[in-house]
């Protein structure tokens, strides 16, 4: 009696398709809880208040994977005597994307391009996001 290979393919298809199942399942489990993008608003490189402070824009948007809504913090690194105005803290709703608009200030003078960081920080995750501040110097 002649045994066909079809039995021993259609194994190997199974175990493939197993593989792929767990490193899926592993993927959505250890994925992180924060998705943030950070965008500095082009239209003006950097605007000059009328205290002489030199500010920014900044776009902020988070998705959040924790399937529930989480309580978000907002911090910014880099330069010292910075100003952050907007919200410093919010929920990032669990469906669709949160958005936030920042001002970032300084009152000193800074290098023309300054590296700086966006820090976000959930329970159980944070996030850090660099970008640049521009200076008109």
């Amino acid at each position: 009696m002649e045994r066909s290979g079809a039995g021993r393919s259609s194994g190997g298809y199974l175990v493939v398709f197993a593989i792929a199942v767990f490193a899926l399942a592993d993927f959505i489990v250890q994925r992180p809880e924060l998705s943030v993008t950070i965008t500095r608003d082009r239209q003006s490189l950097y605007q000059v208040m009328p205290d002489n402070r030199v500010c920014n824009f900044y776009d902020l948007e988070i998705d959040t994977f924790a399937g529930y809504d989480t309580q978000v913090s907002v911090a910014v690194t880099g330069i010292s005597d910075i100003t952050l105005t907007g919200s410093n803290q919010f929920t990032a709703k669990e469906i669709g994307t949160t958005k936030r608009r920042y001002q970032l200030c300084v009152n000193t003078p800074q290098p023309r391009k300054t590296a700086i960081e966006f820090v976000v920080r959930s329970d159980a995750d944070e996030v850090r996001k660099a970008t640049s501040f521009f200076y008109g110097q």
